[in-house]
């Protein structure tokens, strides 16, 4: 998976999908991993049969401010992702759920573009439990700079969490159009023209 100096390793990801399968355990937190993107992106592999959590920990998800050809990482299933940072991913965002049950946290969230959801896009039949993490400058050009929740199936619980300086047409910091929870959420707008309301 990786290799480098000292604790520190790093990876460069070629134009291509890296698919994961499910029940997998990446990262380590006594190191730290840097996935770099040359504009390909990972996918977790479903298996139906089984409800294997897949694990990420203490990774670095460096989209390197390349058009990736999809979101850096595609989730379904149940994943837990704790300690782990997504920046700079191009284009189609850092993280795109789908039939997903995803835990996050102490995560943070810098820079990420897409057009829905520029760190996180929380879709169909998709739940996310998010605690003590931060998302920071993203763009969405639609919705969402930071969080979208695509449809009335997806339910998102943030705890403890930072939302500044993203900006969105509709829903700077979070677009909802599923179901909301949020508990003691520190929500900093930024009042210039390009940036719309948090929520």
């Amino acid at each position: 998976l990786s290799r480098g100096l000292g604790d520190v390793y790093k990876r460069q990801l070629i134009e291509a999908v890296i698919w994961i399968p499910e029940g997998a355990s990446l990262g380590d937190s006594s190191k730290t991993v840097i996935l770099k993107s040359s504009g390909g992106y990972m996918e977790i592999v479903e298996n139906t049969q089984s409800e294997e959590i897949t694990s990420f920990t203490g990774l670095i998800f460096d989209g390197a401010g390349k058009e990736l050809l999809a979101p850096y990482l595609r989730i379904t299933g149940a994943v837990s992702i704790t300690g782990c940072t997504f920046k700079n991913c191009g284009v189609n965002g850092a993280i795109n759920m789908s039939y997903a049950s995803c835990t996050i946290k102490n995560s943070s969230f810098k820079d990420n573009k897409n057009d829905y959801g520029a760190h996180i896009l929380i879709g169909y039949k998709s739940t996310a439990d998010i605690s003590n993490s931060s998302f920071t400058g993203g763009i969405a050009t639609v919705r969402g700079g930071g969080i979208y929740l695509d449809d009335p199936t997806s339910t998102a619980t943030l705890t403890e969490c930072t939302i500044t300086s993203n900006v969105g047409a509709y829903g700077g910091g979070i677009a909802n159009w599923g179901s909301l929870t949020l508990e003691n959420l520190s929500l900093i707008h930024i009042s210039e023209p390009t940036r719309q309301a948090e929520i």
